[in-house]
């Protein structure tokens, strides 16, 4: 595993435990920290999973092994070009047959993805990502995620899979991955991104394999109270943000705490080292428990803080990530060499937000960003009843009409004066067909 610039800049020197506790009861006693309350949830992504995993199969060592040095190797080398990758959503439902998740539900999750590997709702929001350089470090993934385009054994599936099931919940383990347990297996994880959805025991929010695993557990497991924006997803997670973070896992993205000891390194040479996850929002100065005592970068995807506090990958992160996707790369085939690909007419060509499902003839969104108002340019042949929705981020409704639609070309405003700052997702329908869209009010 590679060793982080700030591993060399500052050694490996051990502290004694007792300046350890001593300094984590003087943060606590700082403004702006404090020790959770115990009716706070708490996301607990099951890290430890995939390390159990290695430690316990010499074949899958070797090849995350193999993975690390080819990953070193290439770092700063690879010509880096935007990639689409294609999910598939297995949804385990209630007991009662009620889904835990809806069409809609996923819709802005695949948004919300779209917005965070895209760099879409960045903004300096922190002391430190100036004082301490992180806005500069801030990077575009140039990752688009859609719904997939089933095909060959698939073909005549649904890419947003119900199963209905007589358990009211899932053991945090393999289980709802495993047809000998009662879950279901992935669809060709070479090809698609396979995420379960289901109600998951105890505390656990999800946990991903990263690249070099078994193919029979290949993907994400999430638990439906960290999924997406809806109704049912805890407020403080209610950005979509878990996916994301359990993405970058899939991706060969380590959280920024590491695995196994205390203070290991995530292969990433501009995140500094954290000794632990953080949550809530830390405030500036929060600063690491590891040697060197370097400021944390709490507000990037691959910490654990709060959503609205989370909002950045890394220049390094995506060069980690790219590997991946090189000729022979462990995640190659995600890009559509194989059969799989996009679905661009039940579903929205994320690839090219501009892109609209073939019927509907013509619909623009401008100016975006806006400020006190901005409008709907749709062209009709038909003509009927058109619907909007606008939602914000953390799926609130801030915006809904209906009007009659008329043939030819006609122009409707939206004012939003009275809006809050940020990244807001529009969806439009028509008997013509649907389309949605993000915008950014400023």
């Amino acid at each position: 595993m590679a060793i982080s610039f700030f591993a060399l800049l500052y050694g490996k020197k051990k502290r004694p435990y007792a300046l350890y506790t001593l300094y984590f009861l003087s943060l606590c006693m700082l403004p702006g920290i404090s020790v959770q309350g115990q009716d706070r949830v708490y996301r607990n992504i099951l890290t430890s999973h995939f390390q159990k995993l290695t430690e316990a199969s010499p074949s899958v060592k070797a090849t995350r092994e193999s993975l690390e040095q080819l990953t070193d190797s290439l770092y700063g080398k690879i010509e880096i070009q935007a990639v689409s990758l294609p999910l598939v959503f297995h949804i385990f439902n209630a007991s009662s047959g009620q889904p835990l998740v809806t069409q809609g539900d996923i819709d802005l999750q695949i948004n919300a993805l779209n917005r965070d590997f895209n760099k879409q709702d960045y903004a300096e929001r922190h002391p430190a990502d100036t004082k301490e350089g992180f806005s500069a470090l801030a990077a575009d993934m140039q990752i688009q995620f859609c719904l997939a385009k089933p095909a060959g054994n698939y073909a005549s599936l649904d890419p947003i899979h119900y199963l209905n099931t007589n358990r009211s919940s899932w053991p945090a383990d393999h289980s709802v991955q495993l047809p000998d347990s009662g879950g279901v297996a992935p669809w060709n994880p070479e090809q698609y991104v396979n995420v379960w959805i289901a109600d998951l025991e105890g505390d656990a929010s999800g946990f991903a394999q990263m690249p070099g695993g078994p193919s029979k557990t290949d993907g994400i497991v999430i638990d439906y109270r960290f999924f997406g924006i809806g109704s049912n997803t805890h407020d403080q997670y209610k950005q979509g943000k878990t996916l994301t973070h359990l993405i970058g896992n899939y991706l060969n993205l380590y959280p920024l705490w590491g695995t196994g000891r205390r203070c290991s390194d995530d292969g990433v040479a501009d995140t500094p080292i954290h000794n632990a996850p953080n949550s809530g929002c830390p405030t500036y100065k929060h600063v690491t428990f590891c040697d060197g005592y370097t400021v944390e970068m709490s507000m990037n995807f691959m910490d654990n803080s709060d959503d609205a506090c989370m909002y950045m990958f890394t220049e390094g992160q995506k060069q980690r990530v790219h590997a991946l996707f090189i000729e022979g790369g462990a995640r190659a085939e995600l890009l559509g060499r194989g059969a799989a690909s996009c679905n661009t007419s039940s579903h929205f060509t994320f690839s090219d937000p501009s892109a609209l499902p073939e019927e509907l003839d013509d619909i623009e969104l401008f100016p975006n960003p806006a400020k006190a108002k901005f409008s709907l340019r749709i062209s009709s042949r038909e003509g009927g009843e058109l619907r909007i929705q606008v939602n914000s981020a953390i799926g609130q409704e801030v915006y809904r009409e209906r009007m009659s639609l008329q043939q030819g070309r006609q122009e409707y405003q939206i004012f939003c004066q009275n809006w809050a700052p940020g990244v807001y997702f529009i969806q439009v329908s028509s008997p013509e067909g649907n389309f949605t869209e993000s915008i950014t009010i400023q």
